[in-house]
């Protein structure tokens, strides 16, 4: 079982995503500096499972840094692939609070 579906698994037994989560997730998917392909679609399936939840405010925003440093591919250059994966995983007439704090935060 991969680090993201014992993650993902503990998580949707919770009411919300808590600060400890957070710190978890902080460490395991920022051990090796990046954020990979797979934690990228993970912290989306998070956030639109824990969407109205009682999650921690930390949870926003570890969500939009992470996938922010993935957007950029750890450095300052906006990745075009990955900014076109963004498009098609948000739907603009939907988007949610988080997603727009990440447009926001691209620029």
């Amino acid at each position: 079982m991969s680090l993201l579906s014992i993650f993902q698994d503990t998580l949707l037994l919770s009411g919300g995503i808590s600060a400890a989560q957070v710190a978890n997730m902080q460490q395991a998917m920022l051990a090796d500096g990046k954020i990979s392909d797979s934690e990228a679609e993970f912290l989306f399936t998070l956030k639109d499972s824990f969407k109205g939840r009682d999650n921690a405010h930390e949870w926003t925003s570890f969500w939009v840094e992470a996938l922010w440093s993935y957007l950029h591919d750890g450095g300052n250059i906006l990745n075009q692939a990955r900014l076109a994966w963004l498009k098609n995983r948000i739907d603009v007439a939907g988007t949610d609070e988080m997603e727009l704090q990440l447009l926001a935060a691209i620029g």
